[in-house]
């Protein structure tokens, strides 16, 4: 096999400097697709030591922006989601359900991987209409290495409100974890008794009824809560529940402090100084 293969610096980012680097590379690869298939489950070769890691603040301000937009993202969608079962859109949820609940009554165990694959169906054909090696057409010029974004003033300022986003998604899912842990240790008995009867009857449920019919009901409880309960406030119902559960925080709010005994010499010293001021 032999192809040009373009020059880059040293950020891997874009093209080295120059009137179009670039570089011819002929090879012979031989190798076992069995042997491959197997090595892909077994720990990965380390083949060159690493340099140690350097403070990069292009790379953080690109990593926060990333868990930023991800967290943002979520509750855009828990949102939607929410919305979806609303009937803002009446077509459009209606079409939902039904397509929900033909795909739980013909839903079996051995299609779900069959599912997963379908994201790999979707980008093998597309992928034909897109390309796959991005190619800059001005190499002569060196306008195009310069970095793109803002200035640093800016990012900062980003990085600031970022930073908040951050700390409330990080503080969101420390609580729950610390709710869930104090669920299953009983720190609020009757929650955790609630849990175990509710799981009780599940396990029943799906134990009687086939786990088809059961999803098929759940998505007509949740579509049909609308008109069941017009003026309900739009909520989850497992997230409710648990911000019943108290986390570490509240616990320790909550916690009952031992009651002082007065001390008699401390009582006497105090009747006598009222005396004292009294006179």
């Amino acid at each position: 096999m032999t192809r040009w293969y373009a020059l880059k610096d040293k950020s891997k980012r874009n093209n080295a400097r120059g009137n179009c680097p670039r570089v011819l590379l002929k090879m012979d690869m031989a190798w076992n697709p069995l042997k491959a298939t197997l090595k892909l489950f077994q720990a990965k070769e380390t083949q060159h030591l690493k340099k140690p890691e350097k403070f990069d603040f292009a790379l953080i301000y690109s990593n926060m922006k990333f868990v930023s937009n991800l967290l943002v993202f979520t509750e855009d969608v828990n949102e939607y989601y929410k919305r979806l079962f609303e009937w803002e859109d009446k077509e459009f949820s209606f079409f939902v359900l039904i397509v929900y609940e033909l795909f739980c009554f013909y839903l079996r165990l051995w299609a779900v991987p069959l599912i997963i694959l379908l994201p790999f169906f979707y980008y093998r054909i597309f992928s034909r209409y897109r390309d796959n090696i991005y190619v800059t057409n001005d190499c002569s010029s060196d306008d195009g290495l310069e970095k793109e974004g803002n200035p640093f003033k800016t990012k900062f300022q980003e990085i600031h409100s970022m930073t908040f986003t951050i700390k409330n998604g990080i503080e969101f899912i420390n609580s729950y974890g610390e709710r869930i842990f104090n669920l299953v240790s009983f720190k609020v008995p009757f929650l955790s008794y609630v849990v175990m009867l509710l799981l009780i009857i599940a396990s029943f449920v799906l134990y009687s009824i086939p786990f088809n019919y059961v999803l098929m009901g759940l998505g007509i409880y949740k579509f049909g809560r609308k008109y069941l309960h017009p003026d309900r406030v739009l909520n989850n119902d497992l997230v409710d529940f648990l911000s019943r559960v108290p986390d570490n925080e509240i616990l320790k709010d909550w916690k009952e402090l031992g009651v002082p005994e007065p001390s008699l010499e401390y009582t006497e010293s105090s009747i006598k100084r009222s005396q004292s001021t009294s006179i």
